[in-house]
């Protein structure tokens, strides 16, 4: 006879342990924002290379990756799977936003220098 899946419980129909689920849901979300790092460093790193356009598609195999692996690790762990991905999902969402507006102040930065050095050449000064 099959068995009803409750939330807060495992499929063995045990209890999961609130303060384990907290503990792996803030590894997770750790683990989560060390790949936002690495997301974060590959995007600094793509000016200087010329794949540029190749690194979307990686970041977003590395993040899906990731979320894939805690989803199917999950049943090997004393905790709640919904915690283990709510702190996967925060740990690569918060640094995301964070890191993006690292990058768009560099590239306003950039532009601006830009202009600068241009409109200095174009009046006769030093670039």
């Amino acid at each position: 006879m099959s068995r009803i899946f409750v939330p807060g419980t495992d499929p063995q129909g045990g209890v999961f342990s609130l303060a384990i689920s907290i503990i792996g849901a803030f590894v997770t979300f750790l683990t989560g924002v060390l790949i936002a790092c690495i997301n974060y460093w590959l995007m600094r790193r793509s000016s200087a290379g010329g794949w540029t356009s190749f690194l979307p598609l990686l970041r977003l195999v590395i993040s899906g990756a990731y979320l894939a692996a805690v989803y199917l690790l999950s049943p090997y762990t004393p905790c709640d799977p919904i915690w283990l991905l709510a702190g996967a999902a925060l740990g690569l969402t918060i640094p995301l936003i964070f890191f993006t507006v690292l990058l768009l102040r560099q590239i306003r930065s950039d532009r601006l220098q830009g202009t600068d050095r241009q409109t200095n050449s174009d009046k006769g000064g030093d670039a």
